[in-house]
């Protein structure tokens, strides 16, 4: 009886094997993978290079677009002239300029669209002297004015609210919490944070911070805000639920910029007055715990040179900062020429060429990397200087510095040629990228003048190159 049982069930067992392989040529369900949505982000992915275009014959500057995977030129985007910022909100990216608009746009711009999709915003007559701004959800954008002391909100491509600040104020950054639907606004002025609601516009807090607060960054979380405040060498740390300042870090002198590293979670705060680069841990905050659990400074790493901009890599192994050889105080208020207030702005006498890297295990500075001329032939020599912004790919494979004041000097001629350009760093050996026959990858800046063509000089080995606009931000989006 079992033997009969088992026989039975064999045979069963048999049958089913054979209709699942029969109905296999008809039908073979498979497990195919599907892409996240919206696809590999780094497809698309970009490296943004804003250039400011100093000719007085040609009107405009260019935002020019480097495809992350690729490293060619894929867009360029002309903007309003003599331009300060440039910044990121959900899909598009902004520039501010000194002339009292701002150029709006999705930075995945077919080539054909470059003239045609960009929105050009103008600022009220009560909102002078835009030096920066922040993204909030829906794309809205919140413009500081430092000349009139108040705030921009753009929404759908035009200004709908300017909120007053109070006199003496000079704005000059800000940050958005999407999580608090804030945002923070630091006056250099009156050494203060100014917390509008982003739902209504209204003004919720005044933060009393350290001396000339000059840029600020968010953690990933949305909870906590790092005031760079220049004029005392201090971080202060906001708590976005309580909107107090709750602890104040000293860093070295003059600081300017600082990155949160969401990897990590800490804070780089290059100092352009010392030779250092601050790190702050920002992980575990529990303002709840007895006693506080607050951020803490871990260490002043002692870099080559002074360095003006960082960018942590998202692999958490390694950071770089961009040793541009600017005088100490140089931010991004101040770095280009300004037409409201009057000034001739720093980048002149940026001339560093260097790039360090950080070990942020360690703790130490473990290479510098030389931006080099490329060979440039005969009776022409070159230099590469101001190394004034840098950021990474989103896969850790890239860094990305842009060197503002190149120039080359040919034999024969009066004036030296502008080359301002960028640089494409592999992370894998930390030197500049290469082509397949081994040239290193250095890709210009857009020209001062579309029209302008090489020429040719008597004793001069090929041709000169025409002058080129003068990068001063790199950012990589999305």
């Amino acid at each position: 009886m079992i033997r009969r049982s088992w026989a039975l069930w064999l045979a069963l067992i048999f049958m089913i094997c054979m209709l699942l392989a029969g109905c296999g040529e008809n039908f073979r369900p498979t497990i195919i993978p599907q892409p996240a949505p919206g696809g590999d982000p780094s497809a698309n992915s970009q490296a943004v290079v804003l250039s400011n275009n100093p000719s007085t014959n040609v009107a405009g500057s260019a935002d020019m677009h480097v495809n992350i995977g690729g490293d060619t030129v894929v867009n360029v985007v002309q903007v309003g002239a003599n331009p300060q910022f440039l910044g990121k909100t959900t899909g598009r990216v902004f520039i501010i300029d000194g002339n009292g608009s701002a150029t709006l746009y999705s930075p995945t711009l077919a080539p054909s669209q470059a003239g045609t999709a960009t929105s050009v915003v103008t600022f009220p007559s009560n909102a002078t002297g835009a030096v920066s701004g922040a993204g909030v959800g829906g794309g809205d954008i919140f413009i500081t004015n430092s000349s009139s002391d108040n705030v921009s909100r753009i929404s759908n491509n035009a200004v709908v609210q300017t909120i007053d600040l109070g006199a003496g104020a000079r704005p000059v950054a800000a940050v958005a919490s999407t999580l608090a639907n804030k945002v923070y606004v630091l006056n250099n002025g009156a050494n203060t944070v100014t917390v509008i609601s982003a739902l209504d516009d209204t003004i919720i807090n005044t933060i009393n911070v350290g001396k000339q607060p000059i840029w600020a960054t968010i953690s990933a979380d949305g909870e906590q805000v790092y005031v760079v405040n220049q004029g005392d060498g201090t971080v202060s740390v906001i708590d976005t639920n309580l909107d107090q300042n709750f602890a104040t870090i000293p860093v070295g002198t003059s600081p300017n910029f600082a990155f949160f590293d969401p990897k990590l979670l800490r804070v780089y705060v290059t100092n352009t007055g010392s030779s250092t680069l601050s790190i702050i841990k920002g992980d575990g905050v529990n303002l709840q715990a007895t006693p506080p659990v607050i951020p803490t400074k871990l260490k002043d790493v002692t870099l080559s040179a002074p360095a003006v901009s960082v960018v942590a890599l998202s692999d958490g192994t390694r950071a770089y900062a961009a040793l541009g050889g600017c005088p100490a105080g140089t931010n991004h208020t101040n770095l280009m020429p300004t037409t409201n207030p009057p000034s001739p702005g720093n980048i002149v006498s940026c001339t560093g060429n260097r790039v360090s890297v950080v070990d942020v295990v360690g703790l130490r500075e473990s290479k510098v990397i030389t931006i080099n001329p490329l060979p440039l032939g005969a009776n022409v020599t070159g230099t590469i200087g101001g190394a004034v912004s840098i950021d990474a790919a989103g896969d850790a494979s890239k860094v990305y510095v842009i060197h503002a004041n190149d120039q080359i000097t040919i034999s024969g001629l009066a004036q030296p040629v502008r080359n301002g350009s960028l640089s494409i760093i592999k992370t894998s050996s930390d030197t500049e990228t290469t082509d397949l026959n081994g040239n290193i990858t250095r890709i210009p800046a857009p020209q001062q003048d579309p029209a302008c063509t090489p020429k040719t000089v008597t004793g001069v080995t090929g041709q000169v190159p025409c002058d080129l606009q003068i990068p001063i931000v790199v950012r990589v989006t999305p």
